[in-house]
């Protein structure tokens, strides 16, 4: 005959309250892994939409809003050779004819700028050049590399056409010692993943630069957006980047030696 003690009935009762703990906690932590796979996976297909497979060149024009009005516009035709670690870009004004064969390197974060009246090239700010400088960037290195993914959930946002559309938004934070706090905010359409809108902020949380991406094309094996809106609120200034004529193209290596761009025009066949 089995005796039932009031000991041996709490420790029962215990148990039995205890064992659903274990389970929460596995699908607690399995979710958060699903969660940041995601968001690592969305991550890797922003750098597929953002960098080609390999080296190319593409035509492209930029034009300056200011306050409302049209201050300037300009076509360019980028360079882009594909490096371990992304991509060095040079672009070459083609208009207006003032600016012709205006040079802009880009290698990491350094870039050079080179005026055919000049004897050689000079470096340059990021600040130097605002809506230039960051189209260059755009095929920079991965994201991957520099920021870690957050996945902060699904939120409604606006595209160009002023379409309300659910997206998934995702965060970025850079990595490693010293970096500074700023952050990066996509907005991923739910249905494709595919980029609607950027907001780039620094440390102390002020929104520096928006960014709307629009006019998906299939181009170089991915559909990419061929028409960007670039809207500076602290310089209240909106640029208009157009991309046309993707092509893979193996440019020769001497043309992104900041000591060679004086030469480069001659060497890419520019008149």
């Amino acid at each position: 005959m089995r005796y039932v003690t009031r000991s041996s009935t709490r420790r029962r009762h215990l148990g039995a309250g205890l064992l659903p703990i274990p389970a929460f906690l596995l699908l607690a932590l399995s979710s958060f892994g699903e969660d940041k796979n995601s968001a690592e996976q969305m991550l890797a297909q922003l750098d597929r939409i953002r960098l080609p497979a390999r080296s190319f060149v593409a035509d492209l024009s930029i034009t300056d809003f200011r306050q409302g009005k049209r201050e300037r516009e300009g076509t360019f035709r980028l360079y882009s050779r594909r490096t371990l670690n992304g991509f060095d870009s040079l672009a070459v004004c083609l208009t207006p004819a003032g600016d012709r064969n205006k040079l802009l390197l880009s290698k990491g974060d350094r870039l050079w700028f080179y005026d055919p009246r000049s004897a050689r090239a000079v470096p340059v700010s990021p600040s130097q050049f605002r809506s230039h400088s960051f189209v260059l960037d755009l095929f920079g290195s991965p994201l991957s590399s520099s920021y870690s993914p957050e996945l902060e959930g699904e939120s409604s946002t606006t595209d160009l056409s002023r379409r309300e559309i659910t997206a998934n938004r995702l965060k970025l934070t850079l990595r490693g010692r010293g970096k500074s706090g700023a952050t990066v905010r996509y907005w991923l359409d739910k249905e494709n993943n595919r980029p609607l809108k950027t907001e780039m902020f620094s440390s102390s949380g002020k929104v520096l630069r928006t960014v709307y991406y629009s006019e998906f094309r299939s181009v170089l094996g991915e559909q990419r957006p061929t028409r960007l809106v670039v809207v500076n609120p602290v310089e209240t200034s909106v640029n208009e980047v157009k991309f046309a004529s993707f092509s893979y193209h193996d440019t020769p290596d001497p043309v992104f030696e900041e000591t060679l761009l004086p030469g480069a025009v001659t060497l890419l066949r520019l008149k």
